[in-house]
């Protein structure tokens, strides 16, 4: 028989190993008990750990975190894309060219269309080659100022919104 079982000492509610080491150096202070070791008091027994405290979830600091995260995630894919699609400076001095550009080729072909129109609609009137180039060009400026009067009034709409 062990020395637990000869001075009647059991353990029959679970405990966390902090409780279980102050039961063992009560026992050590005890002189009847001193050459009891502790895996006597543990044999057949379950320890129970003591379960972690979780901190308390800072919604802001979730909130930075997840923000931060996404920034890494964007530069890094800047960086690795860099070479092929160029840098978002790059990009939007583009795309700020784009509608001049389409506004300046829209001119061009507008005009290019009138003195086309007006050459060969002043084919039925006039019989000389001056004639039909006159009314051409005549065309050509006449859409040219249109479209010059349009593309002032769009200019003057988006410096006022």
């Amino acid at each position: 028989a062990s020395s637990l079982e000869k001075h009647a000492i059991s353990i029959q509610q679970p405990m966390n190993i902090d409780e279980l080491g102050a039961v063992h150096k009560k026992i050590r202070k005890d002189d009847s008990l001193q050459d009891v070791p502790l895996i006597e008091l543990i044999r057949g027994s379950k320890l129970v750990f003591p379960k972690k405290e979780t901190p308390k979830e800072n919604v802001e600091l979730e909130k930075r975190r997840k923000y931060l995260k996404l920034r890494a995630e964007e530069r890094a894919y800047d960086n690795l894309s860099k070479s092929v699609a160029g840098t978002r400076k790059q990009q939007e001095g583009v795309s700020k060219m784009i509608p001049k550009l389409s506004i300046g080729i829209n001119m061009i072909l507008a005009m290019v269309t009138m003195f086309i129109v007006g050459y060969v609609a002043s084919g039925s009137i006039f019989e000389k080659m001056e004639h039909r180039l006159a009314s051409g060009i005549f065309g050509m400026v006449a859409i040219m100022i249109i479209e010059m009067t349009l593309f002032i009034i769009r200019d003057s709409k988006e410096k006022i919104a």
